[in-house]
């Protein structure tokens, strides 16, 4: 028997390289996804079915076909390698779940099981599995699967519409505006609030640049940070001016290069949002941090700066009153005294700031408060100087204090006859205006309402753009002389205007003038007349005993000095202390105290409620250089007075005089009595 007769079908045996070709190939070739799972570390087959499904969803993808790939949205396998399970399956489904169940109840070999994963782009798919586990001495070393799509080309189709729905209406809802440009910096996609920025349909955006839809130099910044996205691969984020409904807004911008599969820079994706009222409000808010730090500082150092322009004042008044009338000194202490005058009207407007001040409010005819003021101030103008004015005589009424309204008036016509530089006009006008919803909208400060405005516009200078952001700043100004301004004018009206409710706005040009327009909630009372008050001649009360009470040095000397001028029999008293001492010893002979609220060891306040405990009675006249302190013992109990510091020996013996007659009528009505006949507990050490 030959050998073809005793081997017919001869086996034929592929070299190795040939057979795993041939299974490249036809893995490469297989319309289905062919996979396998690496488990790391391996799952002990002991383990409950709980913890097997836990730890294999972090199984990783080692080997793929480029049709599993495909599935996903990669272009090539390599893209999918290293996914974890648990990335593609949609964990809470409950299919999924099952599925991982089966698979280890089942011994590790499932076929035909559907499952729900999503691809690169959060896309739904529908797979059917066929599921192969490989068991290594107890332990599950790895998984190989194959996989086909169940999701239909028109479902697919049909979930895509849907997202690009979804997508739309995001984007048409979103109260920002978004857009996209192509290479070209061509628009291709606006939304909704983007359109109703221009106020131009669709079709009038689409396929422009933005030289066709913006001014010049707003076109050619935008197309500049366009270029940096698109050249550098990089995105951007800044603030900027733009037009938005015709008018020029602050935007918050974000440009960020788009890519295509390859990573390829395609176009510029943008999102900007309107900041300026967000801007304005932290601007606001700053201003008024600043304002609060300089009345802060303002309040700290006021009692101590007015106890010495009192000593300065006073001392002044008395050199005046011992030196002949022809007596060549005399200029010199003029000069003294107007350097004085100016310190007084710097610490009485730093105190404004401090907004500690209370407000002595009423009823303002806001026309003749202009007119009072124009009176007074006729003797500032310059010969070249026109002064007009457009007041309205009915309803221009307030609510506001006089003296600070005043002081607003006052600043705006200092300010418009500084920026004419004396050779202009000056235009004043009041008049009662309605702020509607519309105008009010983009203003943050602006409410709706009836109103009273109060205009002042010149003819000066104009203020320069660079400095338009800082005119209400205090110490800022531009003017050519500093010494002409303390920079407080405008931030002092910013401050008053915003403590009586109101608000200010203003427009300028260089060299065509500047309009400061205020606004004030209109008062529907009627004002009162003012009634008024002739002031009377100081008068001696020479047998009057007046304990002074005041802890610096200088001042006692001077209160001495002024007091014994006009006939009193003064003691005098460095502390609250002190004070107690010596009432408690000559509380038969004293008629009077002045008392200084600011003191150390003892204060004032405290000293005046442990004299009031002894006699409920005393009478009282209250001193501080701090006109909020003073203000608040005023409300609380003003006994027979108060005067502020500075003040001139004049005013302290006028405040003396009137308290003395006032002591005298209620002598004699039988209001003051003497203290009681027990003798007094023993004043209070220091260290009480």
């Amino acid at each position: 028997m030959n050998k073809d007769q005793t081997n017919p079908h001869p086996k034929l045996t592929l070299p190795p390289a040939l057979v795993e070709e041939c299974l490249s190939v036809l893995v490469d070739l297989c319309a289905e996804g062919i996979f396998c799972c690496e488990v790391d570390p391996p799952i002990p087959t002991l383990w409950s079915i709980e913890r097997k499904i836990a730890h294999v969803k972090n199984a990783r993808i080692t080997f793929c076909n480029d049709a599993m790939a495909r599935m996903y949205g990669f272009a090539q396998a390599s893209e999918l390698l290293g996914t974890r399970l648990i990335d593609l399956l949609v964990e809470a489904d409950p299919k999924n779940q099952k599925m991982l169940q089966d698979f280890f109840t089942q011994g590790y070999r499932l076929t035909q099981v559907e499952s729900h994963e999503i691809d690169r782009t959060g896309h739904p798919l529908r797979l059917e599995n066929n599921l192969v586990g490989v068991v290594e001495q107890d332990h599950l070393v790895r998984v190989w699967g194959t996989q086909r799509e169940l999701t239909t080309d028109g479902q697919r189709e049909e979930a895509a519409l849907s997202r690009e729905m979804i997508f739309q209406n995001m984007l048409h809802h979103l109260e920002q505006s978004v857009y996209m440009k192509d290479t070209d910096l061509r628009f291709v996609a606006v939304n909704r609030c983007f359109r109703e920025t221009l106020q131009l349909p669709e079709e009038d955006i689409l396929g422009k640049t933005v030289f066709d839809l913006y001014p010049a130099h707003f076109a050619e910044k935008f197309q500049a940070d366009d270029l940096i996205v698109l050249t550098q691969n990089r995105r951007i984020e800044l603030e900027e001016p733009t037009l938005i409904r015709g008018e020029t807004r602050t935007v918050r911008v974000i440009k960020t290069p788009m890519h295509d599969s390859l990573n390829r820079v395609i176009g510029v994706l943008g999102i900007s949002w309107d900041v300026t009222e967000q801007r304005m409000l932290e601007s606001q808010f700053r201003h008024a941090q600043k304002l609060d730090a300089i009345g802060q500082l303002a309040s700290g150092v006021a009692n101590d700066f007015n106890n010495m322009l009192t000593a300065i004042l006073g001392n002044l008044d008395l050199i005046d009153k011992s030196l002949a009338a022809d007596h060549p000194a005399r200029a010199y202490l003029q000069a003294l005294e107007d350097a004085s005058q100016r310190a007084i009207e710097l610490i009485q407007r730093l105190t404004v700031f401090s907004r500690r001040l209370p407000l002595k409010l009423q009823p303002l005819r806001l026309d003749q408060l202009v007119r009072d003021t124009l009176d007074y101030l006729e003797d500032h103008w310059g010969p070249n100087l026109k002064v007009e004015t457009n007041l309205n005589d009915e309803g221009c009424l307030i609510q506001g204090d006089p003296t600070q309204m005043q002081l607003v008036i006052e600043s705006l016509l200092f300010n418009a006859r500084d920026a004419v530089s004396g050779n202009g006009s000056i235009t004043i006008e009041t008049a009662l205006v309605q702020v509607d919803s519309a105008y009010s909208a983009h203003k943050p400060h602006v409410r709706p309402g009836d109103f009273v405005c109060l205009q002042v516009s010149d003819t000066g200078c104009g203020i320069a753009e660079e400095h338009k952001a800082r005119i209400f700043e205090p110490f800022f100004t531009t003017k050519i002389a500093p010494h002409m301004s303390l920079g407080l004018g405008l931030a002092m009206v910013y401050t008053i205007v915003e403590r009586h409710s109101g608000w200010i706005e203003f427009q300028s040009e260089v060299d065509r003038g500047t309009t400061f327009t205020l606004y004030w909630p209109k008062y529907e009372a009627v004002a009162p007349a003012p009634e008024p008050v002739a002031p009377t001649e100081a008068i001696s009360w020479g047998s009057a005993t007046i304990l002074f009470v005041e802890d610096e040095e200088i001042l006692r000397k001077l209160g001495y000095s002024i007091l014994s001028r006009y006939g009193y029999k003064t003691l005098l008293a460095s502390d609250g202390y002190d004070a107690l001492d010596l009432y408690f010893r000559e509380k038969d002979n004293i008629d009077l105290v002045i008392l200084d609220l600011s003191m150390p060891r003892l204060s004032g306040r405290d000293t005046y409620r442990r004299l009031r405990a002894f006699n409920p009675k005393v009478p009282v006249i209250f001193t501080s250089g701090k006109s909020d302190e003073l203000l608040a013992q005023a409300q609380e109990d003003a006994s027979l007075g108060c005067i502020g510091k500075p003040y001139r020996p004049q005013d302290l013996a006028q405040v003396v005089q009137e308290a003395l007659q006032k002591i005298h009528q209620l002598k004699q009505a039988g209001g003051f009595s003497p203290p009681a006949a027990a003798p007094p507990a023993p004043p209070p050490t220091p260290g009480e």
